[in-house]
């Protein structure tokens, strides 16, 4: 297979780029935390460099409350407020992958995931495989043959390729779609999304494997031990929020097509300007050099 897309999703690698020099932050000259932009843009260098996708683009929350937050207010409640190191990361961060001509996509009020689920219905195909780079559980719902996880592990920079049967494994579940179902039943702390109360991982991958779904369990409801039965009665539009808070909108116009997200050369003078100011002039070399091959080695660049 000739073409390989990779997705990344951006707030969740800025993210992991700040904690990752949390005990140790990366400061300039001008007392800026440089922390997030050098650990994302190294980490993007080294899957270029290392995966050679023929496309590549980059997914950004926006500001604009998502759809979940206008049905559920509380959803994502609990999470703390963005580091201001981090809002101050992000314009430089999108300079630059404007600078390396990398196509960065934000559509105020849909979440990143939408975006990439979106992507991943409307423009992948089997004649390409689409990696997502992100550490979130909730992708899992999106792997299917050609369309896989491409996560970030916890403790190092190694990846983790998560397929089909991983998704599967993990959840215990017959298909990844069912990680919607697995979500609204057992609830999901990170997105603040409830679940139904007393249901854990395990009984919901029994319900799951013996009943598929969670409106095929509510139509026999009647073969579910009493008080089982009287949980989900008493939480049935709970169930049905949580099932819609869950889903991946996959049907965004998203009014683009593969070509758009060729790799193609750096603009090396714009990404020096970025860097100089930075004071993280290493990286440029990177580029540099990887500029160059595409064009003595005919790589994955569009010359």
């Amino acid at each position: 297979m000739d073409n390989t897309f990779f997705i990344i999703d951006g707030h969740a690698l800025t993210y992991r780029s700040f904690f990752a020099f949390k005990d140790n932050p990366r400061i300039n000259s001008k007392g800026f935390n440089t922390s997030a932009i050098y650990g994302f843009i190294n980490i993007l260098y080294n899957v270029i460099a290392k995966e050679k996708p023929t496309h590549i683009c980059v997914v950004f929350d926006t500001k604009e409350p998502s759809w979940r937050k206008k049905i559920f207010t509380e959803y994502k409640a609990n999470r703390p407020k963005q580091p201001q190191e981090i809002t101050d990361s992000l314009p430089h961060i999108k300079d630059i992958l404007d600078a390396l001509n990398i196509r960065r996509i934000e559509i105020p009020g849909y979440e990143a995931d939408d975006v990439i689920g979106s992507l991943c219905s409307n423009i992948c195909s089997p004649k390409i495989n689409t990696y997502i780079m992100t550490p979130d559980k909730d992708y899992d719902q999106l792997v299917n043959d050609n369309v896989f996880i491409y996560k970030p592990q916890r403790h190092s920079f190694g990846y983790e390729i998560i397929t089909t049967s991983k998704v599967k494994n993990k959840w215990g579940i017959n298909t990844p779609k069912q990680v919607i179902e697995m979500l609204a039943l057992i609830g999901d702390s990170s997105d603040n999304i409830p679940g139904i109360p007393g249901v854990g991982e395990k009984t919901a991958s029994k319900l799951l494997l013996q009943y598929n779904s969670i409106d095929n369990i509510y139509k026999n409801i009647d073969s579910l031990p009493e008080k089982l039965k009287r949980t989900f009665l008493d939480n049935k539009e709970q169930a049905l929020l949580c099932i819609n808070l869950a889903t991946i909108n996959c049907n965004i116009d998203v009014n683009m097509k593969l070509d758009d997200f060729k790799i193609q050369r750096f603009n090396i003078p714009k990404l020096e300007e970025i860097l100089r100011n930075l004071e993280i002039k290493t990286l440029l070399t990177k580029f540099t050099n990887m500029n160059i091959q595409s064009e003595t080695q005919d790589l994955t660049f569009e010359l």
